[in-house]
Parts: C-alpha cells; sequence; structure tokens
C-alpha cells in the first residue's frame, strides 16, 4: 500500500493457502465425524483446528496493520496471542493423548 504496488504474487498465495484451509477443514471435519459416530464421543478437533486458524489469521491481520502503521492497541495483540496459545496447547494435548 504504502509503495502503491498490487502485486499478483500476494493474491495467489491467499488463494493458496485459502484452498489449504478448506480441505484441512474439511478432512478434520470427516476424521471428527467419524470418531463420533464410531466411538460415541465429539473429540472437538474440528473446533479446535477452526479457532486455531481463525485465530492465527486474525493475529496476522493485526500485525499486518500495526507494520503499516494503523494504531493497533496492544491489549488485543496480547488478548488473541492468549487464544492462539491456548487453541495451540489443546491441540498438542489432543494429539499427544492419541500417541
Amino acid at each position: 500500500m504504502k509503495r502503491r504496488v498490487f502485486s499478483i504474487r500476494r493474491f495467489e498465495g491467499w488463494a493458496v493457502k485459502l484452498a489449504t484451509y478448506t480441505v484441512s477443514i474439511l478432512l478434520v471435519g470427516m476424521i471428527n465425524g467419524s470418531i463420533q459416530r464410531g466411538w460415541g464421543f465429539n473429540p472437538h478437533l474440528l473446533d479446535t483446528v477452526v479457532t486455531f486458524l481463525l485465530v492465527s489469521e486474525a493475529l496476522s491481520i493485526l500485525e499486518n496493520l500495526h507494520e503499516a502503521g494503523c494504531p493497533v492497541p496492544p491489549a488485543i495483540l496480547r488478548i488473541i496471542g492468549k487464544i492462539g496459545s491456548r487453541a495451540q496447547s489443546r491441540l498438542d494435548k489432543m494429539l499427544d493423548e492419541d500417541l
């Protein structure tokens, strides 16, 4: 924005990220549904993965806004960072239980 240049590579990167996230969410949703139907409990894999993706993208957007010169309150960055670390630790815990 500062240089007034639009890069098509950024758009391509966004499209690849969107496709990757979509496939990941579909696969995790199918695994979560299979576990729920087969074993009778909800492991909340899909909830955790979606939360982690949303928090990481929100944090990335806020960091980019901060780098672009927009004022972003540090408290918001801390809150999103805490939510992200909780989601990451929950995901790590679930993956460790499977091993």
